[in-house]
């Protein structure tokens, strides 16, 4: 079988920088910041939100706050209280987080600013001081990413007229829409600018930021700047959300929390409950790269990493370091340490854990396709881990679709004839034999063994199903349903809108061409070396002055022609050769790390491309070239 390999992405990332590389990788792999709409939780149930439909929150007065613009009825537009704009909820969680008085937590945040602007060039894009009314000010722009250097953060809007004022974006609209989700544009998140700084600030005062929203990204989402009462829908929680009938439990209230955990049929499940009941297979060593773990060891486990992990649990043991590093190989503990996904219900090729997983799915009956599905995944919970379940962030997930899967198998059991009880010890038992017998019984003791020492130090029992769901009327557990509408902005708003060609553009504020005029004198172009002087001639017949020949252009090399600029490099230098040579079109070869030319004849192109897929198809077909 004939296969077209096409480059890795990764093989992108190893190419030499050069101007333009970054813009065009961020063109391969955007990193969308987009959520599937607002929900409001004033009533004790999910409706949609959005923009107040009146202008009572902002205060025309530029000293003055605006109230924080999701704490509103959406329906009456009536202000509740809760709210923070992003730079007093920083304030008030470095008190929290670290047990800081308002003053050091003021000066805090003061030196992130400080720092900040002193990476910039110019004065169009500094930050105020922390006690400054513009952060309490409501202005939405497009939203960037983390990835963004400081210098090339665009945060102030430009001038409408010229000296006017410039003002600090503190909000951001969202990036396009969800399927199925809120349609339009609405406020999404709240501005950090300096989150990177203020990190640099906390380590070096001896603080651990790490985890902390407001250093990692630059933006902060509704839930945590209205106080909860406006919830900002990801966009995997919006799918599992239409797969499952429910939202994640962090989207709803006490209330509704409560009642979901009382009427679950099934348990909350930790990933170690279901482990003996998996088949041989997951007691044999993985032979899938898996990730590479810091320590470097593939796959992203290591013996020593199980160690840590276990130590975190707890957990006495007399195993060797060998004997860990041997068990650290198996599925089974990739299954609750290895980071990654396993995902099980997609489609999917490969030998690692994943691929069994969804294997054991279809051995015992159950399908993600199945038309109750949904019902058995309302019923299944995975655990919250904590510092002593300290499991891959996605193995408490896997066990709940597992459960889920369990449930579903039993039930078409039950559809069958069987009753509850026989359903479910077939169901384990088509499980824990899916594969037969592949290691030898002593190897896969050893290992439970040790599985039984995590269960005893997290004070769990092996995992078992309880009552199974039989149908939607009866046992159906849907969330109140969302019905997303579309969003536009009331008129009020329009002025605190910067659309993105409104933003003062990066590079705007740096040295002004006519200060290094003063400081460096005027620009005058390279002139060639004059010519020799040529030999007497006879005086010519008088005639009218030639017109002065005009100043030579700027010399291969030089990127502009003011004193002390810096020197092109060797790609920009034959971009701009190249740009006087019409016949051709310039592209960047990202194998040889060169500007090479094409022919700007596209038919003889198309031509020959058709005379190679022709030879192909013909060789394919067994003929002759």
């Amino acid at each position: 079988m004939w296969k077209v390999h096409l480059p890795a992405t990764s093989y992108l990332l190893k190419q030499t920088q050069f101007f333009g590389t970054n813009h065009f990788l961020q063109a391969l792999h955007p990193t969308l910041k987009k959520s599937a709409g607002l929900t409001f939780m004033g009533r004790g149930i999910q409706e949609e939100h959005g923009w107040s439909p009146t202008d009572a929150g902002i205060n025309p007065d530029p000293n003055q706050p605006d109230h924080p613009p999701w704490n509103h009825d959406p329906k009456t537009g009536e202000l509740l209280e809760g709210g923070q704009h992003p730079i007093d909820f920083v304030h008030s969680k470095l008190q929290e987080t670290y047990m800081m008085n308002p003053q050091e937590a003021a000066e805090v945040l003061q030196r992130a600013i400080d720092r900040y602007n002193s990476r910039q060039t110019g004065d169009k894009h500094m930050l105020p001081s922390f006690d400054s009314p513009e952060w309490r000010k409501v202005v939405i722009g497009p939203h960037y990413g983390n990835e963004v250097p400081t210098h090339a953060r665009q945060i102030r809007a430009a001038p409408s007229v010229e000296g006017g004022p410039s003002p600090l974006i503190t909000y951001a609209y969202n990036r396009g829409n969800v399927q199925g989700g809120a349609t339009g544009r609405w406020i999404d998140s709240g501005f950090v600018h300096m989150n990177r700084e203020l990190g640099e600030i906390l380590q070096e005062e001896g603080f651990d930021p790490k985890g902390q929203h407001y250093v990692t990204y630059p933006a902060l989402k509704p839930g945590s700047l209205s106080g909860g009462i406006v919830q900002s829908i990801s966009p995997t929680d919006w799918r599992d959300y239409q797969n499952t009938g429910q939202l994640h439990s962090r989207y709803l209230s006490p209330e509704q929390q409560q009642a979901l955990s009382q009427n679950r049929l099934h348990p909350e499940v930790h990933a170690h409950q279901l482990a003996k009941l998996f088949p041989d297979s997951f007691y044999q060593p993985s032979r899938a790269g898996g990730r590479p773990s810091k320590e470097g060891t593939s796959g992203g486990l290591s013996g020593e990493i199980l160690q840590a992990r276990l130590a975190q649990m707890g957990v006495e043991h007399n195993y060797s370091p060998e004997e860990l590093n041997e068990m650290s190989k198996l599925r089974v503990m990739r299954t609750l340490f290895q980071p990654g996904t396993h995902k099980i219900n997609t489609s999917g090729t490969g030998r690692g854990v994943a691929s069994h997983l969804r294997s054991l799915v279809q051995n015992i009956g159950s399908s993600p396709d199945d038309p109750d599905m949904k019902l058995h995944l309302q019923h299944a919970a995975g655990a919250r881990t904590d510092e002593s379940t300290p499991f891959a962030n996605t193995a408490n997930l896997r066990a709940k679709e597992i459960v889920a899967h369990m449930s579903n198998a039993a039930a078409k059991r039950m559809l069958s004839g069987m009753s509850q009880d026989d359903a479910i010890a077939d169901v384990a038992s088509a499980m824990r034999n899916a594969d037969g017998q592949l290691v030898e019984p002593e190897q896969r003791q050893r290992t439970e063994q040790l599985i039984d020492l995590m269960l005893g130090a997290t004070g769990h029992e092996n995992f078992s199903l309880g009552q199974i769901p039989t149908s939607y009327e009866e046992h159906g557990l849907e969330t109140t349903p969302i019905e997303f509408g579309h969003n536009e902005a009331p008129s009020h708003w329009q002025p605190r809108i910067i659309q993105g060609h409104e933003l003062s553009p990066v590079g705007d504020g740096r040295t002004p061409l006519s200060q290094i005029i003063q400081e460096r004198g005027t620009p005058t172009a390279p002139v060639a070396p004059a010519a020799p002087a040529p030999a007497p001639a006879p005086a010519p017949a008088p005639v009218a002055p030639a017109a002065p020949a005009p100043a030579a252009p700027p010399m291969p090399g030089m990127v502009s022609v003011i004193p002390g600029a810096r020197r092109a490099t060797p790609l920009e230098t034959a971009w701009q050769e190249m740009r006087e040579q019409p016949a051709s079109q310039t592209f960047f070869d990202i194998g040889s790390g060169q500007l090479v030319q094409r022919s700007f004849d596209v038919s003889s192109g198309i031509d020959e491309i058709k005379k190679k897929m022709g030879y192909f198809d013909g060789f394919l077909r067994g003929g002759k070239s």
